[in-house]
């Protein structure tokens, strides 16, 4: 879907939609730190079947299901990486089984590494309090 459509979709998004996507959010949220969750566990806890599931999810975020669920978890870590928890505690807090993993995917959304976005994080933090 190109990105004026998203836009046009984002305009016509309707109740149920919004419904569909809060129900979602609120199912990945309660798995966020299940690194095995499924994509099946979220279509029953959202109640609809996996097609509809998979096609509504793309429709309203231009990304699968999948794709959604890694960007939901890596927004997640970027505002953990304020907290005093360590990169390792993150990753494992948000969903990934793999530090590595973790890393590479964080790096790809942020384009910088964990270590570097929470070095950022911190030194803003100290600048913002003195």
């Amino acid at each position: 879907m190109l990105e004026g459509e998203q836009q046009a979709l984002a305009g016509t998004i309707t109740t149920n939609d919004q419904l569909f996507m809060k129900r979602l959010i609120d199912s990945i949220y309660k798995n966020l730190d299940n690194g095995n969750l499924k994509i099946e566990e979220l279509t029953r806890e959202v109640g609809v079947s996996r097609v509809i599931f998979y096609n509504k999810v793309k429709n309203l975020t231009g990304l699968s299901p999948v794709e959604f669920l890694k960007e939901v978890r890596l927004k997640q870590a970027a505002q953990l990486m304020q907290s005093d928890l360590n990169i390792s505690q993150i990753a494992y807090q948000v969903g990934f089984n793999d530090v590595h993993y973790f890393s590479k995917c964080f790096r790809q959304q942020f384009g910088v590494t964990p270590t570097a976005y929470k070095n950022k994080e911190i030194q803003e933090q100290s600048d913002r309090e003195e």
